[in-house]
């Protein structure tokens, strides 16, 4: 599936009747903010809303108005919830406790019916769940929830290069993939694939079958980091206000595009 084919099913229990019981379609802790939406949607298939090495603000097109209009719809049926989690500020960085953590997960608590998780990361859940592949792009089998996040090297010209390359070469053997296979970390797999036959999980030879999304390159190029903050903002307000019915899906689009830019101009780099 791809994410806009989990939305659409996630938008089915809505339908259903799930909201009677506060039970939302699709919660992602710590990302269920329309920008957090937002993102979903358009990263895995290349869209952008600004582009840094021209410094302009990309939104009003007919595929970000498609984007736009499916989120508002979703938070107004109940698929979605926006719940922002504070946390704690110490020195200018946001830190969540175990009590922060514990109120954003809503699929934990039975309070949403779908969301996204790290292999493994469901285990001693308090009911029966069922699993598949995460999204991935609408181009093929590249998905955005997939990745690759340890890596082994060794020195150009490293005085032990030989045992360090022996070293890599066992633990990235069978012998440490079945170690691990009793291990159930989080959300790492083994790269090399023998630790299918340690591992029984009927969805992990699928999972082998995904490759990790290209990720694109966000660099500020020179600009206030202020200004990303600045334009998620935006992009919450004017989603917020059309689920209230404040604002049109073209209004919506005309903000975030005008005052995006103003947002964009103000940071640029200074000559």
């Amino acid at each position: 599936m791809t994410m806009k084919d989990v939305f659409v099913l996630a938008a089915q229990f809505g339908k259903a009747g799930s909201g009677k019981d506060g039970v939302v379609g699709y919660h992602q802790p710590f990302s269920s903010m329309p920008h957090n939406l937002l993102f979903s949607l358009s990263t895995r298939d290349g869209l952008r809303p600004y582009d840094f090495r021209t410094g302009k603000v990309t939104m009003d097109t007919r595929s970000w108005r498609e984007i736009v209009e499916t989120v508002a719809a979703l938070y107004k049926n109940g698929t979605f919830t926006m719940q922002n989690v504070a946390g704690d500020t110490v020195d200018g960085e946001v830190w969540y406790g175990p009590e922060d953590v514990n109120e954003a997960d809503l699929f934990k608590k039975g309070k949403s019916a779908m969301t996204i998780g790290g292999y493994n990361a469901m285990q001693g859940m308090p009911f029966e769940l069922g699993m598949v592949t995460p999204p991935v792009s609408s181009a093929g089998n590249r998905s955005e929830d997939m990745g690759v996040y340890t890596y082994m090297a060794i020195p150009s010209g490293a005085e032990h290069g030989d045992t360090a390359w022996e070293m890599i070469r066992f633990m990235l053997g069978d012998y440490v993939a079945k170690v691990r296979s009793g291990l159930q970390e989080e959300s790492e797999l083994p790269t090399r694939k023998s630790y299918m036959q340690c591992d029984r999980n009927p969805l992990l030879p699928k999972l082998y079958e995904i490759l990790p999304g290209l990720g694109q390159s966000y660099s500020l190029e020179g600009y206030d980091p202020k200004f990303t903050t600045l334009f998620s903002e935006l992009e919450d307000r004017e989603i917020a206000a059309a689920v209230k019915g404040e604002r049109s899906v073209d209004g919506v689009i005309a903000a975030i595009q005008k005052e995006g830019q103003a947002l964009m101009d103000a940071a640029k780099p200074k000559k």
